[in-house]
């Protein structure tokens, strides 16, 4: 999830620069009374041809094809992350392990994480703690580390701000279950 935000902001500020260096360009052009040789061709084309011949007429190709790329690919991360967000996990809890299910919104199947309980894991837990001056509260960080000698095998979380988002989060459950089974398993 972070991960998909993180995109969506890498996606927006990359199209923002892409439409304000065009924009930049027109500025530049109004300012230097230099608009009139676009005026006819602004009257017969539309607007997306007019960006582009305004790119080839002012810049080198190289940089055009530079631009171009780069809003593509801006453009195809911000799709993936905002398809990515339409994505629902269904978190499945036994006695010898655990599965994150990944469905789309059509509900069709995407991608599956198991893990299975050994009997040489240890499992440990951390709590953390962090103030935020966004929403002025503190929030609350719980996480489960499944170890083997000493190395990280596989960790779940879930976090919390006040006692409702507590009792309602699907993530809780979910290790609170993981844990107790664990528990049960050795």
């Amino acid at each position: 999830m972070l991960v998909n935000i993180f995109y969506i902001f890498f996606s927006m500020v990359g199209i923002f620069l892409f439409f304000a260096t065009i924009y930049n360009k027109l500025y530049e052009m109004i300012l230097a009374f230099d608009i009139d040789k676009y005026t006819k061709l602004f009257e017969y084309v539309s607007l997306p041809r007019f960006i582009l011949k305004l790119i080839v007429d002012e810049y080198e190709i190289f940089f055009t094809i530079f631009v171009v790329a780069l809003f593509s690919i801006f453009f195809l991360l911000l799709y993936s992350s905002i398809k990515n967000l339409f994505r629902a996990k269904l978190y499945v809890v036994c006695d010898k392990g655990f599965a994150i299910l990944t469905f789309d919104r059509n509900n069709r199947f995407k991608s599956k994480t198991l893990f299975y309980f050994k009997n040489h894991y240890e499992l440990i837990k951390k709590e953390k703690s962090e103030f935020r001056f966004t929403g002025m509260r503190t929030h609350y960080h719980i996480y489960y580390y499944f170890l083997e000698k000493k190395k990280k095998i596989f960790t779940i979380s879930y976090s919390y701000s006040d006692k409702i988002e507590f009792e309602n989060s699907r993530d809780r459950i979910f290790c609170e279950n993981a844990v107790e089974s664990f528990k049960k398993f050795l």
